[in-house]
């Protein structure tokens, strides 16, 4: 029983340590425009990093565009 409980916890820590650093990049900040806020998410395909940004608001419109990361 205490065995699970260890794996159980183990499993937690481990869980949240990864969603924090997956969220935790400065790359593609948000900013704002006169209208609306644009969150920025991060993507890494094959070693190639690209940004996306996506509006809180209606019509939801996304922009996107290759970065050069050293």
């Amino acid at each position: 029983m205490k065995i699970k409980l260890i794996i159980c916890l183990l499993s937690l820590y481990i869980g949240f340590t990864a969603g924090k650093e997956e969220h935790s990049h400065l790359i593609c900040g948000n900013y704002s425009t006169k209208y609306s806020d644009w969150y920025g998410w991060l993507s890494i395909k094959e070693g190639t990093y690209r940004c996306f940004w996506i509006e809180s608001i209606h019509p939801y419109r996304i922009k996107q565009g290759v970065i050069d990361v050293k």
